[in-house]
C-alpha cells in the first residue's frame, strides 16, 4: 500500500488517478482529514480514479492492490 496527504482548495473538483500493471487490481481511496471516506473506486482494474468535489482541507490518498499480482510504488 502506497498513502500521502494533499491539501485541497475550498469547492473545488478533485481528480486523482493511479495505475498498475494489467495484471493488477488497483484500489484507491481518498479520506478527510477525520479519517472518514470520501471517495473510493470500487472497481477491480488496474487504473482507479475517484473524483469529489471538497470541502477544502487536508486529505490522505491510499493507494493499494487488491489483486495477488505484485505491484510496486
Amino acid at each position: 500500500a502506497y498513502a500521502f496527504p494533499i491539501t485541497a482548495k475550498s469547492n473545488s473538483q478533485l481528480r486523482i488517478g493511479a495505475i498498475g500493471g494489467v495484471e493488477n487490481k488497483m484500489g484507491l481511496r481518498l479520506r478527510d482529514a477525520r479519517g472518514r471516506v470520501v471517495c473510493e473506486d470500487p472497481s477491480d482494474d488496474y487504473a482507479p480514479v475517484c473524483s469529489v468535489k471538497t470541502a477544502g482541507g487536508n486529505y490522505r490518498v491510499e493507494v493499494f492492490n487488491r489483486s495477488g499480482a505484485p505491484s510496486r510504488t
